[in-house]
């Protein structure tokens, strides 16, 4: 049934080995299971992620995050070497003693809408200066009736829809 969920969905021991992992896990960062299961979870680790940077420091110390439960956002490289953003949390789970005895996670590969919004941001940079078009400069008094020309002629064609 996890497998059929389209985010990454792991778990880890106490020491932070990971003891399952995910169809989509698999999908989403290039590692199969068998690569990953039983090393350590490095792979959604690291500096740039806004959280924990390791899974181990969370685990021996979960108490700074209430209900036990850390939401990261990573930025960490799949497999085959592409720059992958990842928002995701994860939960420690406990005994009955309340020892923790590992943790599960999910995350959800954000990384087409970070580029997405990147780009409608540099559009809409470049929509919102007037003496630009592609990137050119035109501030002259030649360019400045011909930017006008196209605006009056957007405005009557979308007047005569």
């Amino acid at each position: 049934m996890v497998d059929a969920i389209g985010d990454g969905v792991f778990t880890v021991n106490a020491r932070g080995h990971i003891v399952a992992w995910s169809t989509g896990a698999a999908r989403i960062t290039g590692y199969p299971s068998d690569e990953v299961i039983g090393k350590s979870c490095h792979i959604l680790e690291g500096p740039n992620c806004k959280g924990f940077n390791k899974l181990a420091e969370f685990l021996e110390n979960p108490t700074p995050y209430p209900w036990g439960i850390c939401n990261q956002e990573c930025k960490v490289w799949s497999k085959d070497g592409r720059e992958l953003y990842l928002y995701g949390n994860v939960s420690v789970l406990r005994d009955e003693r309340g020892t923790v005895v590992g943790a599960v996670g999910t995350f959800t590969d954000l990384t087409s809408f970070i580029f997405a919004k990147e780009k409608i941001r540099v559009l809409e940079e470049q929509a919102g200066s007037r003496d630009s078009f592609q990137q050119m400069i035109g501030r002259s008094a030649a360019m400045q009736n011909v930017f006008r020309a196209c605006a009056w002629r957007r405005k009557a064609m979308c007047l005569s829809c």
